[in-house]
């Protein structure tokens, strides 16, 4: 990486270049120490970046999708409603039936409110899609983030409306194992 070259994007920025300014390994511990290209620090700014709990990260250990679901969730500020289908295919699932892979769902999901990295979540029947609420997950900067939203959306005033996570109980759709009320 000192000699090769990345492309790295941001909203704001592409960089090209090498990732790695020099390394050092000590030769008795046989440990590394990187430096990283000082001018790839504009794409993590506070608007730019992720940033995970590791300790949070650390008790999913060998849960492989409940690990997947919370970074695919964490790079969301108010996730929207996507499709048991489209989480297999974007996770890279192997499972070759979507029942199996559905069941495999829900308790990665249950693993992740047990967590409290989500408040809530519910996959609804009738459309399978999946509904999640992350609740005091949400970072500052993506509550600051949806914020700005609403006041833009306030301002544009143009009729659309969003879909909130609802309580499907009425129709008798929600799985007892699902988390919103």
């Amino acid at each position: 990486m000192t000699h090769g070259g990345v492309t790295v994007w941001s909203k704001e920025y592409e960089y090209n270049g090498h990732l790695i300014d020099e390394s050092l390994q000590d030769q008795r511990t046989r440990h590394w120490i990187y430096r990283f290209n000082v001018n790839m620090r504009m794409l993590f700014g506070l608007d730019n970046h992720t940033l995970i709990d590791w300790e949070r990260r650390k008790n999913l250990k060998r849960k492989d999708l409940a690990r997947w679901l919370q970074l695919y969730i964490a790079t969301h500020a108010k996730p929207f409603p996507v499709s048991v289908e489209y989480l297999r295919q974007q996770s890279g699932s192997q499972t070759a039936v979507l029942w199996e892979f559905r069941r495999m769902l829900k308790h990665a999901l249950a693993c992740l409110e047990a967590n409290e990295d989500i408040k809530a979540w519910m996959i609804e029947k009738s459309s399978d899609l999946v509904y999640v609420e992350r609740g005091k997950a949400t970072s500052k900067a993506q509550t600051r983030h949806l914020g700005q939203k609403k006041r833009v959306t306030a301002n544009q005033n143009h009729g659309t409306r969003h879909r909130q996570i609802r309580d499907s109980t009425q129709d008798g759709q929600r799985d007892s194992t699902q988390g919103l009320a």
